[in-house]
């Protein structure tokens, strides 16, 4: 029909038609087929989002946990997914990298040396936003010349900070509401004395 109609100059069957008519004669065809690298990026491209607010959830659980567990474990997998991820499409390199290490040395001085959440613990945070951020995208700077990075990295902050404060809120109410509750599912050893009888000469 585009032939029919003039918007074509000949209709033809495959490649090798479509060359002939071209006047193209001993070329070697070369197809290219996509990588594993290339499956495994497009498979996980629509899960980055979850897998962020999993990642910083986790972190965030951990961070208000003692000790070092299956929440830590589960960020630092879910966040190096998304990481290895924009590397394989060649958007992460050594400075997202160097941001990611730098955060996760942060909130491991957070975990093991000081208690609670305070400076170390945000300051972790915001270098692996900062991170993710960069890894969504080819630049640094948005260049006014190129309207649509600015565009790009407002879409990719807003993603990166929805993600975190879904994740924080997420996180908030499991350590406030679901932790407590599953001590009634996870059994003991809880100590069995209590106060109910006690008085001012108990030994026990």
């Amino acid at each position: 029909e585009a032939f029919d109609l003039g918007f074509s100059k000949q209709s033809t069957q495959g490649v090798d038609q479509a060359l002939a008519f071209l006047g193209y004669e001993n070329y070697e065809l070369i197809v290219l087929k996509e990588s594993w690298s290339e499956n495994l990026v497009r498979m996980l491209q629509p899960f980055l989002p979850v897998l962020m607010l999993l990642g910083i959830g986790a972190l965030y659980t951990e961070i208000k946990a003692p000790g070092f567990g299956l929440p830590g474990i589960v960020g630092i997998l879910c966040l190096g997914l998304v990481f290895f991820n924009q590397y394989l499409v060649g958007l992460a390199g050594h400075t997202e990298l160097l941001l990611f290490l730098i955060g996760f040395l942060l909130l491991g001085v957070e975990v093991f040396v000081l208690p609670g959440f305070g400076v170390a613990g945000i300051s972790g945070l915001v270098v692996i936003a900062s991170g993710l951020v960069l890894s969504f995208q080819g630049f640094v700077i948005p260049d006014p010349s190129f309207p649509w990075e600015g565009q790009l990295l407002l879409r990719n902050l807003g993603v990166v900070i929805g993600s975190f404060m879904g994740a924080l809120l997420i996180s908030m109410v499991l350590v406030r509401f679901v932790l407590p509750r599953m001590s009634r599912l996870v059994k003991g050893p809880y100590l069995s004395a209590t106060l109910a009888a006690s008085h001012a000469d108990s030994t026990q």
